[in-house]
């Protein structure tokens, strides 16, 4: 039995958890919320106006002052640090890519994708061998 607890004050943090044994524990606590998974892929970010939540594989219990509500996958959620109201939302699709390969042999490398009106920001991450492997 393995307990993880994180505290995050400021900043953000991403997590690949593998699916936990019996009465483990993987939590993540910022000043708004605390995120509790089993086995998922999900982003956390907390800041003095709240917390967000990004759930890309299987899902988190998302805790706050008033209550818990299970958030899946492709979606996202936040809660403002001065009130307890918790906002979820389809998270956008990924942005069709304009590179030929999804194997890329050589660094440096360069990138493109189409652009999506909604986003806000883009995050590329280039793994080893495989969806699960080493980031690099």
């Amino acid at each position: 039995m393995v307990d993880t607890r994180i505290r995050l004050k400021r900043g953000g943090v991403s997590a690949d958890v593998s699916p936990l044994v019996q009465g483990s524990r993987y939590e993540i606590s910022t000043p708004s919320a605390v995120a509790a998974v089993r086995g998922t892929q999900f982003r956390v970010q907390t800041d003095d106006r709240g917390t967000r939540l990004e759930v890309t594989e299987g899902e988190v219990e998302l805790t706050h002052a008033h209550g818990t509500k299970r958030i899946e996958a492709g979606q996202g959620a936040s809660i403002s640090a001065q009130s307890a109201l918790v906002t979820t939302k389809a998270l956008n699709d990924a942005p069709t890519r304009q590179f030929d390969s999804t194997v890329i042999d050589n660094l440096p490398a360069t990138l493109s994708w189409k652009s999506q009106v909604d986003a806000a920001a883009y995050r590329f991450q280039l793994r080893k061998n495989s969806k699960h492997g080493k980031l690099v």
